[in-house]
């Protein structure tokens, strides 16, 4: 419902560029609601609010980065937006408290805005205890909890997965949306990196997941790649159903940005796949592929065809300019038409 709102707004600006209610409630949606900021970027050259515009900038950027000033600023503007939310609510005020804690620590002596942070932070603290406790749609079972999609935007922690196999680890990590991501740990003694399925036998995490009806739905995860390329930015995930850890794995190559992305599961042909919860208990499970892959959040979602377009697009691009960038590099080598070959193949097939 919310990207096809996003979409109706997006023709509605195509037929009014100079409406600024659209553009707000746009930038609104995609910030608030949908936690996609490279899409809400897009359209801060039609604002004129440059403090607005400056936030939705540096919400893409890591908080050691900005200024005591900025980071007051967008610690503000991630809880106001919070404060307005739906379905981001948790999202957006873990990031203001993330922000504010980013300033004390680095700012801790600077007068009455230290004050303002830390009365700030602790009061978003005590709303994220409130909205992170266990409610109805999650309970212990078993080994861990179980999780109830109801047809609305599902996001779990990697943390609070309902099983974390190791040598899965949990790490701290400010710039995560709880305060940390979890990780297969890069083990020199076993290469880097695993791209075999056996690997997908050496740490996992299982989510139990609870439908009323069957449903076919999209799955997408907060990732990030250490390296900002294509390595460690993949995993091998499975779904089946009933509790079981017998599940048929595919990959899943995530995000090539060094910062905290959302991305949609796809098909080797960037194509977004959905996936298949039947009625009662199913199980997920995103296990490693590549060593040192980080996995922030994971979020079930309706079904829509199109809502990794933009990344699907992103991607083709990056995929291009690697092409591009080998072929050259080959030629340089020794003028060899193998040489290009040879640059194409320097990524590995996806």
């Amino acid at each position: 419902i919310l990207l096809k709102r996003a979409e109706a707004l997006k023709t509605r600006l195509k037929v009014d560029p100079k409406n600024k209610s659209i553009v707000l409630e746009l930038i609104n949606l995609y910030m608030a609601e949908l936690d996609q900021i490279d899409n809400a970027r897009k359209y801060t050259f039609l604002i004129k609010d440059e403090s607005l515009k400056t936030n939705i900038q540096n919400s893409a950027k890591p908080l050691d980065q900005l200024t005591a000033d900025a980071l007051i600023s967008q610690a503000d503007f991630q809880a106001d937006l919070a404060q307005k939310s739906t379905n981001a609510k948790l999202i957006l005020f873990k990031r203001a408290a993330a922000a504010y804690e980013n300033f004390s620590t680095r700012f801790p002596n600077n007068g009455l805005s230290s004050t303002k942070a830390k009365l700030a932070l602790d009061r978003v603290k005590k709303i994220i205890a409130k909205l992170d406790k266990p409610d109805e749609s999650q309970t212990d079972e078993g080994n861990g909890r179980t999780f109830t999609y109801s047809g609305r935007n599902l996001i779990i922690e990697a943390e609070k997965a309902s099983k974390i196999v190791k040598p899965m680890k949990v790490i701290s990590n400010r710039g995560a949306s709880g305060g940390k991501f979890v990780t297969r740990p890069v083990d020199s003694s076993e290469g880097s990196p695993t791209e075999s399925r056996e690997s997908a036998d050496k740490g996992r995490l299982i989510f139990y997941i609870q439908s009323k009806v069957k449903v076919n739905v999209n799955l997408s995860a907060r990732a990030a790649s250490p390296s900002g390329s294509n390595e460690h930015n993949s995993f091998f995930v499975g779904v089946a159903k009933g509790k079981t850890e017998g599940v048929s794995f595919s990959q899943w190559t995530t995000t090539e940005r060094k910062e905290w992305t959302w991305s949609t599961l796809m098909d080797r042909y960037y194509r977004t796949r959905e996936i298949t919860l039947e009625k009662g208990l199913n199980t997920i499970i995103v296990a490693a592929r590549e060593f040192g892959t980080p996995i922030d959040s994971i979020r079930i979602s309706p079904h829509n065809p199109r809502a990794g377009d933009s990344e699907r697009r992103r991607r083709i691009e990056e995929f291009r300019r690697r092409f591009s960038e080998g072929g050259r590099s080959g030629r340089d080598r020794g003028g060899r038409r193998d040489g290009g070959r040879s640059g194409r193949g320097g990524g590995r097939g996806r």
